[in-house]
């Protein structure tokens, strides 16, 4: 239930991602702004972060492969980090002209040069290193909030369900 769970919340990033640059793709972006996006994500380590977060979703394919591979664990853990993970992480570089476009068209290049001159002093490293575990930890305590938030207004909503003769699944 978990696996599907991050799978489904991958596919609507990747399908976000998708929209926001497919819908945009007309609008001409000024290449130095994007140059300097790129070098602000790299001066906050924001692949490195985009490589570290992305765990949680590679196990969860690992797991819908041996799902359908019953006893072939080795097998599947070999597929995935001998073929699949340096794969994806090949095309990290996809995300990075995205999200470098997406600045570029938020941030002027002053502003991105005062951020990297932000992100290169100690607090913007202590910033830049704590990210990927502050993140990760709003993750979890998001997602642990959503489950009770939905179970409860599930469970408040369950006789207006039966009231209209629909089924319940099992939350």
């Amino acid at each position: 239930m978990r696996a599907w769970r991050v799978l489904t919340a991958v596919a609507l990033f990747v399908a976000l991602l998708a929209l926001v640059s497919g819908a945009r793709a007309e609008e001409q972006i000024d290449p130095a702004a994007i140059a300097k996006a790129k070098e602000l994500l790299d001066v906050t380590k924001s692949l490195q972060a985009m490589s570290t977060l992305m765990a949680p979703y590679d196990e969860a394919v690992e797991k819908l492969i041996e799902g359908v591979n019953p006893g072939r664990g080795a097998e599947v853990r070999d597929f995935m980090q001998n073929h699949y993970l340096p794969e994806v992480r090949k095309r990290l570089p996809e995300v990075a002209d995205i999200v470098a476009t997406e600045y570029a068209r938020y941030f002027t290049v002053e502003e991105m040069d005062k951020m990297i001159t932000f992100y290169r002093t100690d607090v913007g490293q202590k910033v830049v290193a704590l990210q990927p575990k502050i993140t990760q930890e709003m993750f979890k305590v998001g997602e642990a909030w959503g489950e009770k938030v939905a179970r409860d207004v599930y469970q408040k909503m369950m006789p207006w369900l039966k009231k209209q003769g629909l089924k319940s699944p099992n939350i």
